[in-house]
């Protein structure tokens, strides 16, 4: 989708989405109800995939068109390569964001309420 619609476009999509989702889920918790809480989450990592995906489509975008380099003049070649490094480095901490999420998510539960947990993972992460 983000390469009809756009890198940036639908990354803003997705992180419109991703509030959306996670103020319905807030608000409807004290319901207790497992399954709306369940597919709730499933849209919210859905949404989450689609922004993650869009944002990668972005930046050899970015770097092509906006980036130093490109400005000077560099050729295709040399800002594909400094894509392909920056796209590197985002991925380790976009896997690093995946540790910490969790283990908020766990020093969470000590509050006895599941909302700090929801907040927590509404984070965006690249």
């Amino acid at each position: 989708m983000a390469d009809r619609m756009g890198g940036a476009r639908m990354t803003v999509t997705a992180f419109a989405a991703m509030a959306v989702i996670t103020l319905t889920m807030i608000w409807t918790l004290p319901l207790k109800n497992f399954w709306l809480f369940l597919v709730l989450f499933l849209f919210l990592f859905t949404a989450s995939g689609f922004g993650n995906g869009a944002t990668y489509r972005m930046i050899p975008v970015i770097f092509a068109t906006s980036s130093r380099a490109a400005r000077s003049g560099a050729s295709a070649a040399s800002t594909a390569r400094l894509a392909s490094s920056s796209l590197g480095l985002i991925s380790a901490i976009g896997a690093y964001g995946g540790f910490v999420i969790p283990q908020v998510l766990n020093a969470s539960s000590a509050s006895g309420s599941y909302t700090p947990r929801s907040m927590a993972s509404s984070a965006p992460t690249c």
